[in-house]
């Protein structure tokens, strides 16, 4: 749902601010960034303390070569061994490749919000997936 690149800076930042339990996975093949892939908090509040959000990003040029899987494999791998037993994904609804390649590792959908995202002026509806460990 971003609609605009961010900065080296902005990353930075962002990394600064992860606590232990959250990361920043890239995947670089010869020199270039592929994709990336991120655990991040669900919620501050300790209720949620065993619940993060991950997503995973693949260049267009790149896709279909195994880096997203490799990534979503470190993703898990990471959420794991950060004490998370839930794992949630929000995703364009009308992305369905996305939400096969969710299913491929063991996320179900569990919802739908209607109208949630605004991407050039135009509403989309977000599928809400879960993955329980």
């Amino acid at each position: 749902m971003d609609t605009e690149l961010f900065s080296a800076e902005y990353y930075q930042q962002r990394l600064e601010g992860m606590n232990d339990r959250e990361a920043l996975i890239v995947a670089e093949v010869e020199g270039r960034i592929v994709g990336w892939g991120v655990v991040k908090l669900y919620s501050d509040r300790p209720g949620y303390r065993h619940a993060c959000e991950t997503s995973v990003y693949v260049r267009d040029v790149e896709q279909g070569r195994g880096y997203g899987s490799k990534l979503y494999g470190a993703v898990i791998d990471k959420a794991r061994a950060s004490g998370y037993r839930h794992l949630v994904a929000k995703i364009l609804a009308v992305n369905q490749e996305s939400i096969e390649f969710h299913v491929r590792f063991g996320f179900e959908v569990v919802g739908r919000q209607r109208g949630i995202g605004l991407l050039n002026g135009v509403p989309h509806d977000v599928v809400i997936m879960q993955r329980v460990f």
